[in-house]
């Protein structure tokens, strides 16, 4: 009797991002007892979160990169499955481009073979519809985020496993307020933060458009960003341009968001396109309101406080946040702590709490049953 072998594919950069905090998650509670799981980045990954496969002590593979030259990875990825005969591999994408892990597996005949849709847009949308068919008869374990992001890639029955949260981590905290906003040097500052890779898809322009028509009704408020990526030099000349370089705090990548979003009075997310966002769910718990893009999923809404405007313009984002900030200015510390700690409990209830975790991924992986 031997463990069963089973392989997770990034086809994203592992980074701080939604999808890489699913793999994440997935390690994490799952036995290791009767399973050895491998990670295969498809497309590189971050030296951190190296380091945190390597404190998991999870064995990861980086050939070719799959964008830059997609023949040369498919190759090594057929290579890699034949020598190491998984029984499970779990691949987590965007679109049907998945189709060639898709392919792969099914000519090496991986007994489980597992595609996980996290998006529901993609930015090849030919290249989605050609390969859908492919993908749906190679793939016989289809699973995704939510139901949205199933049904924009499979034709047929799939499992849903829910972007889930440690919620108890990212409850709010009025010491972690107090102690963050110090850190921030913030004091009775109306802070509006965003979590979220400096990329076109998260739309950071838009928050720096907005936020200018904020401050000229409320001259206290503050943006905060967490987060890098390859657009975040071009942000910053925006927002210099746009004379709010000394009211808008520019992070970069932080392994302490928990904190920093009870720190935080209300979170926007104007992303042009996302499925289920991991961020957002994050935030609820948190209690913050957030101001969502209708161009994402509308599954992520987990508490009353949830808003989706449209990003045709940025006036109906300034209205509403400043009719926030008129509300906040009304409550007591006491009402504050009790009406944010309400929204943790309405996360768990939704069922996306690490608790909901137990068992399903057991089930997927069908590591309840036995390997010769």
């Amino acid at each position: 009797m031997r463990k069963k072998r089973v392989l997770q594919i990034s086809t994203s950069p592992l980074q701080y991002d939604g999808l890489s905090k699913v793999i994440f998650s997935l390690i994490d509670h799952t036995s290791r007892e009767n399973c050895q799981i491998d990670i295969l980045l498809a497309n590189g990954g971050i030296k951190e979160e190296k380091e945190e496969l390597d404190k998991r002590n999870i064995k990861y593979y980086q050939g070719p990169f799959r964008e830059k030259n997609t023949l040369k990875y498919f190759i090594y990825l057929i290579k890699l499955l034949k020598k190491r005969k998984y029984d499970v591999v779990h691949v987590h994408g965007n679109s049907a481009t998945m189709a060639i892990e898709a392919i792969a597996m099914k000519i090496c005949k991986v007994p489980l073979r597992i595609t996980h849709s996290h998006n529901t847009v993609t930015a090849h949308p030919l290249m989605h519809a050609l390969l859908k068919p492919i993908l749906n008869f190679c793939v016989n374990a289809p699973v995704a985020c939510g139901h949205d992001a199933g049904a924009y890639i499979y034709s047929k029955e799939f499992k849903v496993i829910p972007n889930c949260i440690n919620v108890s981590e990212f409850k709010f905290d009025i010491d972690k307020r107090e102690g963050y906003r110090k850190k921030l040097n913030v004091k009775d500052e109306f802070l509006i933060g965003n979590v979220g890779r400096f990329t076109f898809q998260k739309n950071h322009e838009f928050m720096i458009e907005g936020f200018a028509k904020i401050k000229k009704k409320i001259p206290d408020a503050l943006l905060l960003l967490i987060g890098s990526g390859e657009l975040v030099e071009d942000i910053k000349l925006k927002a210099e341009k746009l004379g709010l370089k000394n009211n808008i705090i520019f992070l970069g990548n932080s392994d302490e968001v928990n904190c920093y979003l009870s720190a935080m009075d209300v979170y926007i997310l104007p992303s042009r396109y996302e499925g289920l966002s991991v961020s957002a769910i994050e935030a609820q718990a948190s209690g913050l309101e957030c101001i969502m893009s209708d161009k994402i999923s509308t599954e992520t809404k987990k508490t009353d406080k949830c808003v989706f405007l449209s990003i045709d313009n940025s006036d109906n984002w300034a209205e509403s946040i400043i009719e926030i900030y008129k509300k906040n200015k009304t409550k007591t510390i006491d009402q504050l702590l009790s009406d944010r700690l309400k929204s943790a409990e309405d996360v768990i209830k939704a069922g996306y709490d690490y608790s909901n975790l137990n068992g399903v991924i057991e089930d997927i992986w069908g590591l309840n049953k036995s390997v010769m």
